[in-house]
């Protein structure tokens, strides 16, 4: 009588059994080519159970490798057998993935875009196989190279004591019609008037800096924003010409500007 392996499944016909050739072919050779490769999982019904199934050709609870496709709408749930056993996953499904057992005592979650290795450890907890940091990253030497900080957070990442070589490349926006100076948009701004009066708006925070280059205010009046002034003469409004550099800083909720001067 064929039997089967725990956690893959194979079949393992018996000595004397007959139909050795196709046993062996279906249930353990398909199977472990199977085992070893990738399946493409629907996310889009929002909960997909991978059931494992005796010899034959299961869902993807086999394979190695998971690649999470679908519309579904929201975060979905991937539920695995519940045997020690490693996937590769892929989830390009819109939203994130929670990998799961039947009973789910520890999940991980994949987030979206992402690729992660999930390991089961038979008792219904899944962990990420690799190491994800929290907190502090303390390092004596060494670089990060190709990383991105802060792509799935909500809140800008914070440095402390931070040293770079090299050039800082600072980010170049053309305002165009709009009138708001937002360092969110890029750090160096540019204005060209082309009518007026034009009066800018600003959404600077405390600690945050832009610079704004712009042409025109000798023809077109150019309003500011409520600003204290930075001059060899106090708190003074800059006569502005046909090209101007204005420096803007914030420091709590107060807006301080200084005019550089003019490039004519």
């Amino acid at each position: 009588m064929t039997t089967y392996t725990n956690v893959l499944r194979l079949s393992k016909p018996a000595v004397g059994e007959t139909n050795w050739g196709t046993t062996v072919n279906d249930g353990v050779m398909d199977l472990v080519d199977d085992a070893l490769s990738g399946r493409t999982v629907d996310m889009t019904s929002g909960s997909v159970v991978l059931s494992q199934v005796d010899g034959a050709t299961d869902t993807g609870a086999r394979s190695s490798i998971l690649f999470l496709t679908g519309t579904p709408g929201s975060t979905s749930t991937l539920t695995c057998p519940n045997v020690a056993k490693l996937f590769s996953v892929k989830n390009d499904t819109g939203y994130g993935v929670v990998i799961t057992t039947s009973t789910g005592t520890t999940t991980v979650t994949v987030p979206n875009g992402t690729n992660a290795s999930v390991v089961c450890d038979g008792a219904n907890n899944f962990y990420f196989a690799e190491t994800y940091l929290t907190g502090k990253l303390a390092a004596t030497s060494g670089a990060i190279d190709g990383v991105t900080i802060g792509a799935t957070t909500a809140s800008p990442s914070t440095f402390s004591a931070l040293t770079t070589t090299g050039a800082i490349t600072e980010q170049v926006y053309a305002m165009g019609a709009g009138v708001d100076l937002d360092p969110a948009n890029g750090t160096i701004q540019t204005k060209t008037l082309t009518s007026g009066p034009v009066t800018l708006t600003e959404s600077l925070s405390s600690g945050q800096s832009l610079v704004l280059q712009v042409e025109g205010a000798d023809t077109y009046t150019l309003n500011f924003p409520t600003v204290t002034w930075v001059s060899a003469y106090g708190d003074v409004a800059p006569t502005l010409s046909a090209k101007d550099v204005i420096i803007f800083w914030k420091i709590s909720t107060v807006l301080y500007a200084s005019y550089a001067g003019s490039y004519a």
